[in-house]
């Protein structure tokens, strides 16, 4: 079971090379963080472990966030739109689901790994918006 969260935090690799590729070091190096972070936290479940990849994710989140307001993509309506439901589904998906027991903290381990797979890959994808955007 954790073997599919260690696969899907590797979908974080595009969002390396894509922030490379077009020059967003601090993007590209933030993901590769991230990356590591959530591979050793999916296959050790460590508390300190845990609490680091939270703050790579708010880091990604906080930076994604930074280069909407620079690169002033407003205009670009479907990527807003994509960006902005991809955020609310992750935070719904993890906080709520933490306070509910549901989604990625649903007492079905096939039913939380679903989400929380669907959270890195909606994640990745949004992301990767900002960057193209």
């Amino acid at each position: 079971m954790t073997n599919l969260l260690c696969f899907t935090s590797t979908f974080f690799a595009t969002n390396v090379i894509v922030g490379l590729y077009l020059g967003y070091n601090v993007y590209a190096l933030l993901f590769f963080i991230l990356m590591c972070t959530s591979l050793i936290n999916h296959s050790t479940y460590h508390p300190t472990i845990h609490l680091i990849d939270r703050m790579a994710i708010i880091s990604v989140g906080i930076y994604g966030a930074y280069m909407m307001y620079q690169k002033q993509m407003w205009d670009l309506y479907f990527s807003n739109a994509l960006i902005v439901f991809s955020f609310i589904f992750c935070v719904v998906m993890y906080e709520y689901g933490a306070h509910t027991q549901q989604f990625c903290f649903d007492p079905n381990p096939f039913v939380s790994l679903f989400y929380h797979a669907c959270m890195h890959l909606f994640g990745s994808v949004s992301h990767h918006f900002i960057m193209l955007g």
